[in-house]
Order: C-alpha cells, then sequence, then structure tokens
C-alpha cells in the first residue's frame, strides 16, 4: 500500500496508487470522457510513502515518513519512520538521542502515531545545541 503527498498544493492525494511492473508509481485520474486513464506520478510534484506492514498500538498501519510517539524506560520520545539501505529495513530514527530502533515486539507494542513529516515535523527538529556539541567532543 502506498500513500502519496502533492508536494506543490500540499495535500494528500485521494486516488488509487499502484506500482506498474517496471517499478513506476502509477495514479488512476479521471479523464473528460468519464473513464480513468493510468498516468505516472512525477517525483518532483509527488512524494510517495509505502506502507511497512505493521500496524501501531490502536491498529493503524504505519508509513514510511510517519512521527511516532514511544513511551521507553518511562520517557516518551518521538520518532521518524524511514527506510535505511545499509540495513534493508524501515526503522525508527530518533533525531533528539541520535538513535534508531527496529520494530521489534516490544517495540511495537509502544508505538502511538502522532503525526507525518508533512503535517508535524516540528515534532522531531530539535534547537539543541549542547547535542551537536557533545557530537563534536566525541568525534575529536
Amino acid at each position: 500500500m502506498f500513500r502519496v503527498y502533492d508536494n506543490a498544493n500540499k495535500k494528500w492525494v485521494n486516488k488509487e496508487v499502484f506500482l506498474s511492473m517496471n517499478g513506476e508509481l502509477m495514479m488512476c485520474v479521471d479523464s473528460i470522457f468519464g473513464t480513468n486513464r493510468i498516468r505516472p506520478l512525477s517525483d518532483e510534484k509527488y512524494t510517495w510513502h509505502q506502507s511497512i506492514g505493521v500496524c501501531d498500538k490502536y491498529d493503524k498501519m504505519i508509513y514510511e515518513g510517519d512521527i511516532c510517539e514511544i513511551e521507553l524506560e518511562g520517557e516518551t520520545i518521538y520518532c521518524l519512520v524511514a527506510y535505511i539501505h545499509e540495513r534493508a529495513s524501515y526503522m525508527l530514527l530518533d533525531n533528539k538521542y541520535s538513535a534508531a530502533y527496529g520494530f521489534y515486539k516490544e517495540v511495537i507494542d509502544r508505538i502511538k502515531i502522532v503525526g507525518n513529516i508533512f503535517e508535524n515535523g516540528d515534532l522531531i527538529s530539535y534547537e539543541d545545541n549542547n547535542q551537536d556539541e557533545q557530537i563534536k567532543d566525541e568525534n575529536v
């Protein structure tokens, strides 16, 4: 399953979307004659997210680009769902602590989707300059 965001109009696309045999994302659109036609989606105009095949604790399907809230060790953290090519898997990226978490059973039971990167990106942006200094110090 896919979901598609229209970057130009800043809204989600509510059309049928599928992957063609050659790996191109396609969308069904209405023609002036009342029939559907299929057209490829432009990477410049649209951003698409794939379902990761896992649901949060409220049975809501998780997609790439979702922002999730997780309770770990008594603390609430916010993570971005992203595909990591080096690990060939989807992971939860924690920008605040520079960490990545896998989708293990113990973590899945604690995940709650609270938004997505387009509409709620402020949940995962941190302005903590001390963190940058700590990272620099560790690399010296």
